[in-house]
């Protein structure tokens, strides 16, 4: 498909809070038709614009272009999709001169191993086999709801179609290797297919708060944290979004992101979903909660979940090896 971008107006009344948008379309491709294609972006800009937080703007930066919001836009099979940038989050990737290209001079050094299942097409595939888990009988998670998801119906987990976010945000209270000086850049999913007894986060895992996002939003978030100056993006609680992520983060990458991938767990993932994550997590970060089965049984709700733990986190060793930690 052809690859769009959007002029720096586009979104530059959104970035300083404005309710509307003037979109001015520019494309290297003759045959689109822009008035579609404007249509579009405006029902994007309006589906987006309360979940945008931008930055507040210096009174010295405004009209400078490394302060204007973007939209990077891909069209494939005539099947438009936007991702929102914020200003600073596309830097290495464009500039007045030069249209959209895959710079990475201001990225990070790490090229997430992500990057090269996206170039060969490998992750776009994954994508589709991961939302056929979602259906009829979701296999997404080892409880095996008796739900379709691609309908929207909702199992244990709560969540159906699409992924809801808690949080996201630059996160210090991780390990020091994960977090560094500018934090880990979590993004926290809502929903949960355990029930543990001594949950910490009962309103986010049990009652489902948060934000309902499309692929779109999920992967301005994880652009969003690598423009904020985050290490890494970190997964938090996706067994049950294997699906969703999977999804979104072609376009992350597509729009920059150049950044590792934590898998933040709880360890009771399905084989399927851990079978698609092969190559695309940097990092595992299993939790290892209860070793015996009558102990799972009593404190989590899932008697088996001793044994699939132990035989994922084998797996998540299979495929990223002993972890490395440099001086």
């Amino acid at each position: 498909g052809h690859r769009l971008d959007a002029h720096p107006a586009t979104c530059e009344l959104v970035e300083h809070g404005l309710r509307r948008a003037k979109l001015a379309v520019g494309s290297g491709a003759q045959d689109q038709r822009p008035g579609q294609l404007a249509l579009h972006l405006a029902e994007v800009l309006e589906a987006q614009r309360m979940a945008l937080a931008p930055p507040p703007v210096r009174h010295d930066a405004v009209g400078r272009d490394d302060q204007v919001a973007r939209l990077l836009v891909a069209i494939d099979n005539d099947a438009p999709e936007a991702v929102v940038l914020q200003p600073g989050h596309a830097a290495g990737l464009y500039s007045r001169s030069e249209r959209y290209s895959r710079r990475t001079s201001r990225m990070a050094k790490h090229e997430p191993s992500s990057l090269a299942l996206a170039r060969s097409g490998v992750l776009a595939e994954r994508a589709r086999d991961a939302l056929e888990l979602l259906a009829h009988l979701c296999r997404v998670c080892p409880r095996e709801c008796t739900v379709d998801r691609l309908a929207d119906e909702r199992g244990l987990c709560r969540i159906g179609r699409r992924a809801v976010v808690a949080s996201h945000f630059p996160h210090f209270g991780e390990e020091n290797c994960l977090r560094g000086w500018k934090g880990s850049g979590t993004i926290f999913f809502s929903g949960c297919n355990l029930r543990c007894v001594f949950c910490q986060n009962f309103d986010v895992s049990w009652q489902v708060q948060g934000e309902e996002v499309s692929r779109e939003r999920l992967a301005a978030m994880m652009l969003e944290l690598q423009g904020h100056g985050c290490h890494n993006i970190n997964w938090v609680t996706p067994e049950h979004v294997v699906p969703q992520i999977l999804e979104a983060l072609p376009l992350a990458l597509a729009g920059g992101l150049r950044l590792p991938i934590v898998y933040n767990t709880s360890s009771y993932d399905s084989p399927d979903s851990l079978r698609l994550m092969d190559g695309v997590v940097d990092i595992y970060m299993p939790d290892l909660k209860l070793w015996t089965q009558e102990r799972a049984r009593r404190y989590l709700g899932k008697r088996e979940y001793a044994d699939v733990m132990r035989a994922n986190v084998k797996e998540m060793h299979s495929q990223v090896g002993d972890v490395v930690v440099d001086e």
